[in-house]
């Protein structure tokens, strides 16, 4: 009897001691996470990897008070984890783990239960809650530390300047993708380009004597070796059934050591499939160090078999797949310097509506919301509304339509106000389910930290 009312009793503590609170990201930097995201934070070498991926895991509540205090709470009598990228690790016999935000670096001071304890200061705050089995705790270590959770690179940190790639099939007419270059430099602004970008880098793809990749300090210098290296028919596969070497050419990006690859970004147009299906090594690698993928897709392809290899590398690495058709209109152009806030890959089918993670960012005002809603080209897509809550009696609802032909579309977020929460109202004319991808794009500020990665 009194084992079932003491997690009512704690709850009841948590309410009285934190009534206004909620979790407001201006004071540090924290993940929440359960058995859908933990490996993104717990590679196989780690000695807990077994068990942490072996138990049942829930999501914890997060509270802050108004003076930064952040509590981390799990129901039902579960443990508290907490842990960050550092190797740093704390696993708590009781629900409640509490700490303290400093807004200015963003660290969490944890609060020590056992004065025998030295105090510990996570760089961000990840945090989880291990389940009870029958009423025993589960079995992992009560070590306060816990090795490197990640395979990240050290040295990439969210404000670096790094790479912007283009890289192109050899199977694009040249007068077609000239056209679309003229449209793309024309629309950059060096200002933009300058907040992003140190070094530029072209390669011209699916070629049967493989190219090297291009480097570059300016822009102009960018746009005089594309011009000089379009698309050549002479140079290309004379055979439908040879497939892209897309995937070689991302991984050779990925090793190069002449031009940063920390969250380099890389623009490729692609007219024949990869034959490949296995792309858990490349995958590893781009998140190491970050590099975000956008791709453009025939819908009529050159070549190859698997176009749903690009969709799922795109996925796994928060990036964007963008499919069109041959037929109509396209538009493949875009300003290429806004950063990344927030991705995620909800899962849908038919008819529903999907709750998405509350984006954690500095301002909602200015941002875009990319949704790309099919992994092909559009076929069974009819809308989706996006309705994002502020308080009980102010939301805003936007619907949004397929932009250019493609399987994509752009929803703006205007507001400045704090959200609350965020859905997903979607409308498929079949039952497949389908992983779409959500970005939030912005010039403005820099992320509190990495999107997390999903799988």
């Amino acid at each position: 009897m009194c084992s079932a009312i003491y997690p009512l009793l704690l709850l009841l503590l948590f309410s009285f001691l934190f009534p206004n609170g909620s979790a407001d990201s201006t004071c540090c930097a924290y993940q929440q996470l359960n058995n859908s995201n933990i490996k993104n934070y717990i590679n196989p070498s780690n000695p807990f990897y077994k068990t942490l991926t072996s138990t049942q895991l829930r999501t914890p509540e997060v509270n802050f008070t108004s003076d930064c205090h952040i509590t981390m709470y799990c129901e039902n009598g579960s443990s508290v984890l907490t842990f960050d990228d550092t190797g740093l690790g704390k696993m708590y016999n009781s629900p409640i783990a509490t700490g303290e935000c400093d807004p200015t670096t963003r660290e969490v001071t944890m609060l020590i239960q056992d004065p025998s304890e030295n105090e510990f200061t996570y760089t961000q705050l990840l945090g989880t809650c291990l389940v009870k089995d029958s009423g025993n705790p589960p079995a992992v270590s009560t070590s306060t530390t816990i090795p490197t959770t990640t395979t990240f690179d050290p040295t990439c940190t969210i404000s670096t300047l790094s790479t912007l790639v283009y890289a192109y099939s050899n199977d694009w007419d040249a007068e077609e993708f000239l056209n679309f270059w003229n449209n793309e430099s024309s629309i950059q602004l060096q200002s933009n380009l300058d907040s992003s970008w140190i070094k530029f880098a072209n390669i011209r793809f699916d070629t049967v004597n493989e190219e090297s990749i291009q480097y570059h300090n300016t822009w102009d210098e960018l746009s005089q070796s594309i011009t000089a290296r379009l698309p050549d028919p002479s140079l290309g596969f004379n055979t439908s059934t040879t497939g892209s070497d897309v995937l070689r050419m991302i991984e050779k990006f990925a090793d190069n050591t002449q031009a940063p690859v920390c969250q380099a970004r890389m623009v490729i147009f692609v007219k024949r499939y990869p034959n490949e299906v296995n792309i858990d090594r490349i995958v590893a690698k781009l998140r190491e160090h970050h590099i975000i993928l956008h791709f453009y897709v025939t819908d009529t392809p050159k070549g190859g078999v698997y176009s749903k290899t690009l969709y799922d590398l795109a996925s796994r690495t928060n990036g964007m797949c963008v499919f069109y058709e041959e037929t109509k209109r396209k538009n493949y152009t875009a300003t290429r310097s806004q950063k990344l806030f927030y991705a995620t890959n909800p899962k849908v089918s038919g008819h529903g509506t999907v709750q998405l993670p509350v984006p954690q960012i500095p301002r909602a005002g200015g941002f875009l919301f990319y949704v790309v809603v099919e992994d092909g080209p559009l076929k069974y897509f009819e809308n989706i509304t996006m309705t994002s809550i502020y308080n009980s009696t102010y939301k805003i609802i936007v619907l949004s339509s397929p932009k250019f032909n493609t399987n994509y579309v752009i929803m703006h977020l205007y507001d400045d106000s704090k959200m609350r929460s965020l859905s997903l109202l979607y409308n498929y004319s079949d039952k497949k389910v389908r992983t779409i991808q959500v970005r939030l794009y912005s010039f403005y500020g820099v992320p509190y930290f990495w999107p997390s990665y999903e799988d």
